[in-house]
């Protein structure tokens, strides 16, 4: 699955959109052919079930007029006077068979109007029929005593003279001994009705053949894939036509799962029922379900076709869809890669005012942003080696001064001017310790030298107006500060607090650790002067603004006051975190 993924990742946007529609199309497609194919099997079985209900409505129509017709019939005959007395003559002596036809010969006409009817035959109280005649080629009866013996005699005597309808197979004795065709039959007890007494002194069999069924069906179904078939409830197979199956010797169990309502059996079958009234037949409509399939098969050949040929036709439509999507894309990728390979001047036509128009626009001005920040930069860099240019210079004068110093103070010292060469000296060391090799941070105890050698000069400045003291801790004196951070508060301290004094004044320098902080502490007794108001520069070129603001890129923590001294003068205090050797970061100016 992640291999897909990553293939599916890796195609262009014009084949994503390719796959994505067709993918969209496929199911789509298999959507609709799921939908009209349950919407085909529901169509199929209503079919079905519609012709299955015209089928056996039309079979049960049929066979209850034949049914009703024969009852009548049979009915019409046991309570016909002339039978009976003929049925009373054949009690007494056996009469011969003229005479019988002769007084039965109404029975002709009644059969010559039925013409359905295949057979007539009436037993007295002997062994041979006092009637029978035979519509088609069946021939001779069984004698009524073994007739007497079967199950359907009894069946017809506990009915006590009702009609009786079974089969008469061609297999079947019980009555036709030469039976031709297969039968349906009406049997019953004949009864005297004019007896005191009930009993039983005949009985009668009318039948109609199957045929006359087959023909009415040949019509109305598909003899080749539907079969008609009538069970009796026990089992007994009464009638069947149509197509045969493999099953059928097991049918009529696999019928039995059927209800009153359309089911199916299986993929193969659909079947359905309806109970014949005045029997205990149930007549069943079997159809293959193979031969609306093959319908189904042409119409779904139909249909792929056709989506074969919407499918065809949207390929050259999808394709110019993806191409006038992913176009602007590609002139923008295109745009990007020479602007990638340093091309500052190319720019994407903006075509649409969708997401991509808006995407290119954005694209464009970046690129102009992106060009007028490098020409920017460009000039800054110029401009930046210029001022190193410059100060390279500029750094040969205080290097020059340096050493003019240094040589002046030797001259002094060979001509025995001790006060001008310490005067030299302190202030050639004031140079040194500012330039500190172009390094911004010092150790504290070279800024405490540089402070020392600025107090000197003061002192000699001053005389005995000035006084100072200096204090540092061993412990911090290799720690690593920014350099002329103490320098311009001391100056500050002489100009604004000392000098303006009539009288010997007094400053104090201190450096000490406390509670992992370095303390710088700058005292005088002098005026004092107010903390708010901005500080001019002083010789150095530092102010106290300055040194806030590299205080403040350095530690961010930093604390500084500055506020009277009592009884006069200025305290000024300055605290930094103590983190160790290298605590503090280098910043190039």
């Amino acid at each position: 699955m992640k291999l897909l993924i990553n293939k599916i990742n890796r195609l262009s946007i014009r084949n994503k959109i390719l796959l994505f529609f067709y993918s969209i199309i496929l199911m789509v497609t298999i959507f609709i052919s799921l939908y009209f194919q349950n919407r085909h099997n529901q169509r199929l079985t209503d079919i079905i079930t519609t012709q299955h209900s015209t089928t056996l409505h039309q079979i049960a129509s049929d066979l209850s007029f034949i049914q009703d017709d024969l009852r009548d019939i049979s009915t019409y005959l046991i309570i016909n006077s002339d039978l009976q007395n003929v049925i009373e003559a054949n009690r007494e002596v056996e009469t011969d068979t003229l005479y019988n036809q002769n007084n039965l010969k109404f029975i002709y006409k009644l059969i010559a109007s039925k013409s359905y009817i295949s057979s007539v035959i009436i037993y007295g109280h002997r062994e041979a029929p006092l009637f029978f005649v035979y519509t088609d080629e069946s021939t001779d009866n069984n004698a009524f005593s073994q007739i007497k013996s079967t199950d359907l005699y009894n069946i017809c005597k506990n009915l006590n003279g009702k009609p009786y309808w079974h089969l008469l197979d061609t297999n079947n004795k019980d009555i036709i001994l030469n039976n031709s065709f297969d039968k349906f039959a009406l049997s019953r007890v004949i009864v005297n009705p004019l007896s005191k007494e009930f009993y039983y002194h005949g009985f009668l069999t009318i039948t109609f053949n199957h045929d006359v069924i087959d023909k009415s069906l040949s019509s109305i179904i598909n003899t080749e894939q539907e079969r008609i078939v009538i069970y009796s409830d026990s089992g007994e197979k009464i009638y069947a036509f149509g197509a045969s199956y493999e099953n059928e010797n097991t049918e009529f169990d696999w019928l039995q799962t059927m209800t009153e309502d359309t089911q199916y059996v299986d993929k193969q079958f659909i079947v359905s029922n309806q109970h014949l009234p005045q029997t205990d037949w149930t007549i069943y409509s079997i159809t293959n379900r193979d031969y609306y399939t093959e319908s189904y098969t042409r119409d779904s050949t139909v249909w792929l076709f056709i989506i074969i040929a919407c499918i065809a036709i949207t390929l050259p439509l999808s394709l110019v869809l993806s191409t006038y999507i992913s176009a602007p894309i590609k002139r923008l990728l295109q745009s990007m890669k020479h602007f990638e390979e340093g091309d500052f001047s190319v720019s994407v036509p903006v075509k649409t005012y969708d997401e991509i128009g808006i995407l290119s626009e954005s694209y464009n001005k970046m690129v102009i942003n992106i060009k007028s920040l490098i020409d920017e930069v460009y000039v800054l860099k110029l401009q930046e080696k210029e001022a190193e240019l410059k100060a390279l210079q500029a750094g040969i004068n205080p290097h020059f001064l340096y050493n003019a110093l240094d040589s002046i103070y030797w001259k002094a010292l060979s001509n025995d001017q001790e006060v001008i060469a310490e005067m030299l000296f302190s202030l050639s060391q004031i140079f040194r310790l500012s330039l500190s090799r172009g390094n911004d941070r010092i150790q504290i105890t070279k800024e405490f030298e540089l402070v020392r050698h600025y107090l000197t000069l003061q002192k000699m400045r001053f005389n005995d107006k000035l006084n100072y003291t200096i204090h540092l801790d061993d412990t911090i004196k290799e720690q690593m500060i920014p350099k002329l951070i103490i320098q311009p508060f001391v100056e500050n301290a002489i100009i604004h607090g000392i000098e303006p004094l009539d009288t010997p004044g007094t400053v104090c320098v201190e450096g000490y650790l406390s509670n992992d902080q370095i303390i710088f502490k700058i005292i005088d007794d002098g005026v004092g002067y107010a903390p708010n108001t901005k500080t001019q520069k002083t010789s150095s070129g530092y102010a106290i603004d300055n040194i806030k603001e590299r205080l403040s890129l350095i530690y961010p923590n930093y604390e500084l006051t500055i506020h009277p001294n009592q009884p006069s003068g200025t305290r000024v205090i300055l605290k930094i975190p103590y983190k160790g050797d290298n605590n503090v970061q280098t910043i190039n100016h």
